[in-house]
């Protein structure tokens, strides 16, 4: 398994970017895609003459804590460099090969971000709402059984590779237009045995709560 990369440091970061402005001096906003409980992410590009179209995340974390800020990025990266070859799998998101960090000792909040494969397409709860819930009644349930299909192996990819996400919920799983699956959000990603006991309240389970799991993420009870 190999080492997750040095952090590259970078004292210009902050949390609201503006369409055309710099995150640091490496990728440029078109926009923001969305706010959740650790940072912001945005629809981005990487530098010339790539260009490539990217997510990154930018969040905040206090000076004692930068392992938890920098575990989502060391869990995507380790699951893609396990991979043959270090192409990830169609269940592993892609991830940009450095997490750059703004951190100033004794500074109440400190910044973080990097670069991860753009997924062009909704999150569960808006496909179910705008596009399932439109569609014949024959097809409607062939896509939900294809769905329920591509999440199983989604998390099934994950306990193959002795990892638990720790915060599934609608708005991440991403389904694509040509309805492929993607989990996003690897912020909590632990192995199995090693929960937080933190995630989203109305989707974890009372073991996860009360802390009852055991080496392969079952509950104790």
């Amino acid at each position: 398994m190999d080492p997750s990369p040095d952090p590259i440091e970078d004292k210009d970061l902050k949390l609201e970017y503006k369409p055309g402005e710099m995150i640091g001096d490496h990728f440029t906003v078109i926009g923001k895609l969305g706010q959740g409980g650790f940072g912001a992410v945005y629809k981005a590009t990487t530098p010339e003459p790539e260009c490539k179209t990217i997510a990154v995340k930018v969040g905040t974390f206090k000076d004692d804590d930068l392992d938890f800020a920098t575990n989502e990025f060391d869990r995507m990266y380790q699951l893609k460099s396990d991979s043959p070859n270090g192409v990830p799998s169609e269940y592993c998101l892609d991830v940009e090969p450095q997490i750059i960090i703004d951190l100033v000792p004794g500074r109440p909040i400190n910044f973080f971000s990097f670069g991860m494969e753009f997924i062009e397409g909704q999150d569960l709860f808006n496909f179910t709402v705008k596009t399932l819930q439109h569609l014949p009644d024959t097809e409607k349930q062939e896509a939900i059984q294809h769905l329920m299909l591509e999440i199983a192996k989604n998390l099934q990819y994950f306990t193959d590779n002795s990892v638990a996400h720790f915060d599934i919920k609608p708005e991440n799983i991403m389904i694509t237009p040509d309805l492929k699956v993607k989990i996003v959000d690897y912020g909590l990603m632990r192995e199995p045995d090693h929960a937080t006991g933190k995630g989203t309240l109305l989707f974890m389970s009372p073991e996860i709560l009360e802390g009852q799991v055991d080496e392969k993420g079952f509950c104790r009870i």
